[in-house]
């Protein structure tokens, strides 16, 4: 599949942020998953079913220690959903941030996991 130009520029810019975040060059910190637990966000965690980068299993790690959080397979979806899968990410993103915000995240919460 090739990329278009503004795929590619995006892609660059997320990469130029990892380093950023990652604290390269390991792309690793090992403070972020006690850190996650801090959130005190509604927080949705989208995760590619197919990325064959990072595991799902680490966005299942992440939504479980974010307090409250739901996770979400994105189905056929890899690493970079906003360019593979753009319109198919955008329908939980949406359903997200238009649902009624009455449920505030608690210490311990269990994640949900949707599947799409």
């Amino acid at each position: 599949m090739a990329l278009i130009e503004a795929q590619q520029h995006g892609l660059v810019a997320n990469r130029a942020a990892l380093r950023g975040y990652g604290r390269e060059p390991s792309m690793t910190d090992p403070t972020l998953l006690g850190r996650l637990g801090a959130i005190a966000l509604s927080t949705l965690v989208l995760w590619g079913e197919s990325d064959g980068v990072v595991d799902a299993d680490y966005g299942r790690a992440y939504a479980g220690a974010i307090p409250g959080a739901r996770f979400q397979l994105l189905a056929g979806a890899g690493h970079v959903p906003q360019s593979e899968t753009p319109e198919q990410l955008m329908l939980p993103i949406r359903d997200f941030a238009d649902a009624p915000a009455t449920h505030r995240p608690t210490a311990g919460g269990a994640p949900q996991e949707l599947r799409v």
